[in-house]
């Protein structure tokens, strides 16, 4: 039994194949031997057919889109998305650096402490013993 998130799985790596297969047939450069390869891959799980079939519908259907709108479409595509803005990326920064000047300024002396409050005691325990 298969759970959801390994036929995902199989179905997106299923999708890259197909996408792979069919960009590598479409350029004019597939040998014979990855035609074959080609063929049996397709025939070898009914996953794969769907998948290249798949890609084949999209791409068959973009030949139907005007070619003005497919290039206004690639060019949007090519922006990067932005992550934080510049005046949050200092923000956090800022935090960050804040959050570690306040871990080490309340870790840092507390093992000096420790021995001034173990002396101390000590220091009580002998005077408490010497009467």
């Amino acid at each position: 039994m298969t759970t959801y998130q390994g036929e995902l799985l199989e179905h997106t790596q299923a999708h890259a194949q197909a996408a792979y297969w069919f960009t590598r047939l479409n350029s004019g450069e597939a040998t014979a031997a990855e035609l074959r390869e080609f063929e049996d891959w397709r025939r070898d799980n009914p996953e794969n057919e769907r998948s290249y079939r798949y890609i084949c519908y999209f791409c068959d259907a973009s030949l139907d889109a005007p070619e003005h709108e497919i290039r206004r479409l690639l060019a949007g595509s090519g922006e990067k998305p932005v992550l934080l803005k510049p005046y949050h990326r200092g923000l956090l920064a800022g935090f960050l650096v804040l959050a570690l000047a306040l871990t080490v300024f309340f870790s840092w002396p507390e093992p000096i402490l420790r021995e001034e409050h173990l002396v101390s005691g000590a220091q009580m325990l002998e005077q408490r013993f010497v009467d």
